[in-house]
């Protein structure tokens, strides 16, 4: 049986989409979107995971992930028309892959390019397509670069040691806490987990390429592609703003606030006029945001959903088309991994979020979201 349409789900940091018990995009994810979709095209649409180099350069994830396309078209056979949905980084993978020169190289091989004449729409989540901040702080520079980061200058290392010792002590507490999170889940899988931690050793290049000023470079040679490209912006309630309880949030986990922090400090972080223009354009559509809660929204440089500054998630703010949606959630809240409860039961959440936000995102949104995300892709598939 052929499929005209496939969906590909490509995963940003980590890059996986199993491992051991734990699936990058939460089973529900997949799902969802394919229930979605086939119930406005009325025909079976797949909706497929696959994985890259977890935290390698931006161009060795580029290699692989046509590897990966060109191997499901391969499988699937009679593939017309691949539509991307990439979260985090892997939605500057699957922007920079429409783009007239590949990553590294002059031009595209002839593999590639029958890969590239199948793309047919672009959906990014909670996209760095300009960097984030997060790449800048103590731990994100310690794991790039653990050499030169403990051979270095001295009085470097002891100004970042009290940010590091703190954000560890903040997460082995919260993993220590939480006997079902992702942590449990690799241990379970030893054999996975080991691979997947000699890849990160091997290749921390990711991290660089992620920071703003890498990313303006990235940015100044390759521009937004010829394919529709579409974007989600995500954004989560600032700590410091709200250090309580709320009736539709709980207070953020100590983890996430250091990470919010992190991420708002934008020092040594190209400014420019394309990011101006995204925080007057999320503001200008703050009203229609996927959210739990009535709250007023204002984006500037800082605001964030704790792994990505809100305003550099969108290639191009000129375009008041790429932005398909603003939502209220942290960076895996979107991917399904948030505190899911049944109203009906006073017991355990039926699944765990990751970094427990506060942000009070929940399967309304959720399937708010990827019905939203299924609206884009549809547009560009015929009904038949």
């Amino acid at each position: 049986m052929a499929f005209p349409d496939v969906v590909v789900l490509v995963p940003g940091f980590f890059g996986f989409s199993r491992l051991g018990g734990f699936y990058y995009f939460a089973d529900r994810v997949a799902a969802t979107l394919r229930g979605a979709l086939e119930t406005a095209k009325h025909r079976t649409i797949p909706v497929v995971p696959v994985s890259c180099f977890p935290t390698a350069h931006l161009a060795k994830r580029q290699t692989s992930l046509i590897k990966r396309l060109r191997e499901l078209c391969d499988h699937m056979g009679g593939v017309t028309r691949l539509h991307l949905v990439g979260h985090s980084a892997g939605g500057v993978d699957a922007q920079l892959l429409t783009c007239e020169r590949p990553l590294g190289k002059r031009h595209w091989d002839i593999d590639a390019q029958r890969i590239r004449n199948k793309l047919a729409t672009v959906v990014g989540i909670a996209s760095p397509h300009h960097g984030t901040c997060l790449s800048n702080a103590p731990l994100a520079r310690l794991i790039a670069d653990p050499v030169q980061q403990l051979l270095g200058d001295p009085l470097a290392q002891a100004a970042m040691m009290p940010s590091i010792v703190r954000q560890l002590g903040h997460l082995s507490r919260l993993a220590a806490s939480e006997s079902e999170m992702i942590w449990a889940s690799l241990l379970t899988r030893l054999r996975d987990s080991t691979r997947f931690l000699g890849e990160v050793v091997r290749h921390r290049g990711l991290i660089d390429d992620l920071a703003p000023r890498a990313m303006e470079s990235t940015r100044a040679h390759w521009g937004k592609g010829n394919v529709p490209l579409r974007s989600f912006v995500t954004v989560a309630p600032d700590p410091r703003r709200f250090a309580t309880d709320g009736p539709d949030r709980r207070k953020a986990e100590p983890f996430f606030a250091d990470l919010y922090r992190l991420t708002s400090d934008t020092t040594g972080a190209p400014t420019s006029a394309a990011l101006h223009r995204a925080a007057m354009l999320l503001n200008a559509r703050a009203g229609g945001a996927i959210s739990s809660s009535s709250d007023i929204l204002s984006f500037d440089e800082h605001v964030s959903d704790g792994v990505v500054n809100s305003t550099r998630q969108l290639v191009d703010p000129t375009d008041p088309d790429e932005l398909a949606g603003i939502v209220v959630a942290d960076h895996a809240d979107v991917l399904g991994h948030y505190d899911r409860t049944d109203m009906f039961m006073d017991d355990a959440p039926l699944n765990l979020g990751l970094f427990h936000s506060g942000a009070g995102f929940n399967d309304n949104q959720f399937y708010t979201l990827y019905d939203r995300v299924a609206g884009v892709l549809a547009q560009q598939m015929p009904s038949r």
